[in-house]
């Protein structure tokens, strides 16, 4: 298996493309994980994860303010995506290549990964069956309500409240209040439509506690909401400390160090660091000097 993310036109060059690798090797599956694929007037464009994000029509449906800008989406959607559609299509190409012979090149679009699995990403689907597509709203989702990121008395929280259940479980955190005992409201769509008079009514409570408070609330009752942390409230968390996430390391010339430890938990081989990073020429005699 080989794995790689270059211009096709690059590996053309070097003579590492598919076509040429298969004739040396015809079992030989190669993932090629580039921002606009292999063909089309955009494959040997130069192009990073926000140039494939644009492409897909992400960025007018998610992010940003109706009637402002579009913004960047903070992370590397794109790729992440990518990677994982690779990584799943990859071990399916190998498993092909044992039951029907043969390898393949596996061409993976990182625009076309996130306009085809995005969350709620039926965006170009949409317009190409029923000529309709939806909008950022700049409040969370336009679906339903409350799907947003709202304010608390000592931060922020947010909720996703979507089915039935989510929704009544919610409304007995808040305390049953009487605007939220309507039937209607237990229709998602009909929450949606109405989310310019359900929002400031949730907020109005959510004003009255603090984030650690709603997310406890919630909790008990199975409603799907939690705080969000800031980076030193996470850094300093006690599930987190509790479950060994963070590890201590000697350091030689800062007396020690902490750092996250392993991303999963497996007894039987633990990971994550053990020793600190090589100072400047500790190895140099190891490597340099050896014969």
């Amino acid at each position: 298996m080989l794995i790689e993310n270059n211009r096709p036109e690059l590996m053309r060059s070097r003579r590492l493309d598919y076509a040429t690798l298969a004739e040396a090797n015809p079992d030989l599956v190669m993932i090629s994980i580039t921002p606009f694929g292999q063909t089309g007037p955009y494959a040997d464009w130069n192009g990073y994860d926000l140039n494939a994000f644009h492409l897909s029509g992400s960025s007018s449906r998610y992010c940003g303010r109706p009637g402002e800008a579009p913004l960047e989406h903070g992370t590397f959607s794109a790729d992440f995506y990518a990677a994982v559609t690779a990584a799943a299509w990859g071990l399916a190409a190998v498993m092909g290549r044992e039951i029907v012979g043969g390898g393949q090149q596996v061409d993976v679009s990182c625009a076309e990964v996130v306009a085809a699995t995005f969350v709620g990403s039926q965006t170009i689907g949409g317009y190409a069956q029923d000529g309709i597509f939806d909008r950022r709203t700049g409040i969370g989702m336009g679906l339903s309500a409350p799907a947003a990121i709202l304010p608390c008395k000592d931060g922020y929280v947010w909720m996703l409240v979507l089915e039935t259940g989510q929704w009544r479980s919610l409304v007995r955190a808040m305390g049953d209040p009487e605007w939220a005992q309507l039937d209607m409201f237990d229709d998602l769509r009909v929450r949606g439509q109405n989310k310019d008079l359900i929002y400031p009514l949730v907020q109005e409570w959510s004003m009255q506690y603090g984030k650690f408070e709603i997310m406890q609330r919630c909790q008990a009752e199975g409603a799907p909401v939690t705080a969000i942390f800031t980076v030193e409230e996470a850094a300093e968390h006690p599930h987190l400390h509790e479950r060994g996430f963070f590890t201590d390391i000697d350091h030689p010339r800062t007396g020690g160090a902490r750092a996250h430890g392993s991303t999963l938990q497996a007894p039987e081989c633990p990971g994550g660091p053990t020793r600190h990073a090589p100072l400047l020429g500790q190895h140099n005699d190891d490597i340099l000097g050896a014969r």
